[in-house]
């Protein structure tokens, strides 16, 4: 349980960071997180086009947007709806929105696809390690069985089984 709510957290992470990443790219030379208290309208439709986009593409709250921004929730969510209604209506914004989805998208993809290759890879390690303590159990086992029987042999025999005994145990 404790492992998937990592993946899940760092997976948001990685989708956070790589969005405002993008988003960053995209309106070089200005930085969506410059001059965080001013009002200008360049400025908040930047700001504006990143929340939606975060909103869009992460199960981030709302508030946690905001926090990013150093804003509230309203203020995500009035970003959100703003550049939504915009969306629909406006073919400017869909000009500068659609091209960092879809960058946003290729690049979560490659995201996904190599978080998948990871989560098959700890799988495949959990099944070996659950493989090699069963080995290890089995082999104890063995062990105690052995020493239990070791009661009934003879004395000059005993060296000679606990070192059988001790090379079949040593790690492979």
């Amino acid at each position: 349980m404790k492992l998937q709510r990592f993946r899940k957290d760092r997976q948001h992470y990685n989708r956070k960071e790589t969005i405002i990443e993008i988003c960053k790219k995209h309106f070089y030379p200005e930085d969506i997180f410059e001059d965080m208290h001013r009002r200008k309208r360049e400025l908040v439709f930047r700001r504006f086009v990143t929340m939606y986009l975060l909103r869009e593409f992460t199960k981030l709250s709302l508030a946690e947007i905001g926090f990013i921004f150093g804003k509230d929730h309203a203020t995500a969510l009035h970003g959100y709806r703003t550049i939504s209604d915009y969306m629909d209506i406006d073919p400017e914004t869909q000009s500068i929105v659609v091209p960092i989805r879809n960058e946003i998208i290729k690049v979560l993809d490659v995201i996904d696809e190599t978080e998948a290759s990871i989560h098959e890879q700890l799988i495949y390690y959990k099944e070996m390690n659950k493989k090699l303590i069963d080995r290890d159990l089995y082999r104890k086992q063995q062990l105690i069985l052995a020493r239990k029987d070791l009661r009934l042999v003879p004395d000059k025999y005993i060296d000679k089984i606990k070192k059988s005994i001790e090379t079949c145990m040593s790690p492979l």
